[in-house]
């Protein structure tokens, strides 16, 4: 019996990774504002799902990847979100890079739904992520962490375990910051040897 993995924001990186699932065998299905975006995943043989409450009723493992917090509490606790399924056992994997205390909060509260919220984030592109190459971060729960074996393996390498709920997000802010002054010194580098 396959397995049935939900993806929430097909944008550059969501798609990627709904793609990588459906090549690695999953039964996949979308969600995303646009329609050319989940054309996109029925190209690849995922399926629409009608709103993220739908989609948790036969999805084991829900993927977020979303562009604000706004939309994040929205898709998880919100009045049609992940939630309002009323089904337990569920892994929640959110890729977003958002702050943590907005994580935690939405963890806490999917909790009382008996629904787990793994905090992972991942560092690349579209991609490296469509060449199964997507460095990814998780953290939270260890035994939910586990379950999601498979389903990380269809897109994360390397994929690394940081422990407490949170320390994801920590990982990244860092490598963002690194970009940032990565960015400005080539950039002063630059300008200096136009000069």
């Amino acid at each position: 019996m396959s397995v049935t993995v939900g993806v929430i924001g097909l944008g550059a990186m969501g798609s990627a990774i709904a793609i990588r699932l459906t090549q690695a065998g999953f039964d996949v299905i979308g969600i995303d504002l646009f329609d050319r975006n989940m054309a996109e995943l029925e190209d690849h043989g995922g399926r629409r799902a009608a709103s993220p409450r739908a989609m948790a009723e036969e999805a084991d493992f829900i993927l977020t990847s979303l562009p604000s917090a706004e939309a994040f509490h929205d898709v998880t606790t919100g009045q049609s979100g992940v939630a309002a399924a009323g089904r337990s056992g569920i892994v929640v994997i959110d890729t977003c890079t958002l702050a943590i205390d907005d994580k935690a909060e939405a963890a806490r509260r999917l909790e009382d739904s008996d629904i787990t919220l793994l905090d992972c984030t991942v560092s690349g592109s579209r991609a490296t992520c469509l060449a199964g190459d997507l460095a990814t971060f998780a953290s939270g729960d260890k035994a939910a962490f586990e379950r999601s074996a498979d389903v990380f393996a269809a897109f994360a390498n390397p994929l690394h375990w940081m422990g407490e709920f949170g320390n994801a997000s920590r990982i990244k802010y860092v490598l963002n910051y690194l970009v940032c002054i990565n960015n400005a010194a080539s950039a002063e580098a630059l300008a200096y040897a136009t000069k």
